[in-house]
């Protein structure tokens, strides 16, 4: 969140809750307080605070804009990672990547599909038959009888 998208929240908490007194340095504390914060969700959560309190504090955005993240991490199951499980650290930064795109919102409910990983089983690459190399990516048991797809 910018200083200036800082100024619109600290207005609108102001506009919601105006028995609150809220000075010059509200904005500069209040941004050093939720800088890291998306706007979007510092906005949803100030409108769904001033449903149930009479004053919004710092703090109260940032327990609000968790609870918003953890509700859409509830509402989206979550994909497999595509990774390989036996290499831990890409693993685990794909279902990072995951997470956090599906609790910061860029991911709509059911926008995302399982990969391949959730829609078959893990096998490594020593127990997969071997595949024939063929430089465009064509299969290559249809192309020594002249077809252009495998199969026909």
């Amino acid at each position: 969140m910018t200083p200036v998208e800082t100024a619109q929240l600290v207005a609108l908490v102001a506009s919601i809750c105006t028995s609150m007194h809220l000075e010059e340095t509200t904005t500069k504390t209040w941004h050093a307080l939720l800088a890291d914060l998306d706007v979007a969700d510092a906005n949803a959560a100030v409108i769904q605070l001033g449903w149930r309190q009479r004053h919004i504090a710092a703090a109260d955005i940032r327990n609000e804009v968790g609870a918003i993240r953890e509700q859409r991490l509830a509402r989206n199951p979550l994909p497999l990672p595509d990774a390989d499980p036996d290499n831990p650290h890409h693993y685990r930064a794909e279902l990072l990547d995951i997470v956090t795109a599906i609790t910061s919102g860029r991911v709509r409910r059911g926008a995302h599909r399982p990969g391949p990983a959730a829609s078959r089983p893990y096998r490594p690459l020593e127990a997969r038959p071997p595949q024939p190399f063929s430089p465009r990516g064509l299969p290559v048991a249809g192309l020594a009888e002249g077809r252009k797809e495998a199969g026909q």
